[in-house]
């Protein structure tokens, strides 16, 4: 029976240093939780913000440290610059070059062609970027994109050939 009490005795104090809650490992004063790793709600979020601000840092530098991704983007999302001054920009300051690139890719509520506002939707056509009404056909804007050809591989991936076997005959 003694073993007993002593078992009663450390699931009692088990119990109680769970009812009560715990400080904040920042030591700001409040309490935290386990599910929060024992932060408060605030220290949490800041320190969720933090971890995806790293993150998003080490992914931007790992896409810049890539340089055919970053001349790939820089000649699709930068068309209207002149190559003297794409070419000068990039001497001068290569890290600014794929950085302005990726900003003029987000800013999709103008037309590429006339800088036209074209609202909520816009049209998005197979290149990737968002045109005017007057803008919108491949012809009108001197889209890259072969259709035919895409289209002529879609049907050949769709539909693939069969062939019959050959039968020996008897």
């Amino acid at each position: 029976m003694g073993s007993q009490n002593k078992n009663r005795n450390l699931s009692e104090n088990e119990s109680d240093s769970e009812a009560f809650p715990q400080l904040c490992k920042n030591n700001c004063g409040f309490y935290g939780a386990e599910s929060t790793m024992n932060l408060c709600s605030k220290c949490y979020r800041e320190s969720c913000f933090q971890l995806q601000a790293n993150f998003e840092k080490l992914t931007v530098e790992e896409n810049l440290d890539q340089p055919n991704l970053t001349q790939k983007e820089s000649s699709f999302c930068c068309p209207d610059h002149d190559d003297s001054v794409a070419s000068q920009s990039s001497i001068s300051s290569p890290n600014s070059s794929p950085s302005l690139c990726l900003i003029q890719k987000t800013t999709s509520n103008r037309c590429s062609s006339c800088r036209k506002r074209v609202g909520l939707l816009g049209f998005k056509c197979r290149c990737g970027n968002t045109f005017c009404s007057m803008h919108r056909h491949p012809e009108e804007h001197g889209c890259t994109i072969d259709f035919k050809t895409a289209a002529r591989n879609a049907i050949a991936k769709a539909n693939p050939l069969v062939k019959v076997d050959k039968l020996q005959r008897i």
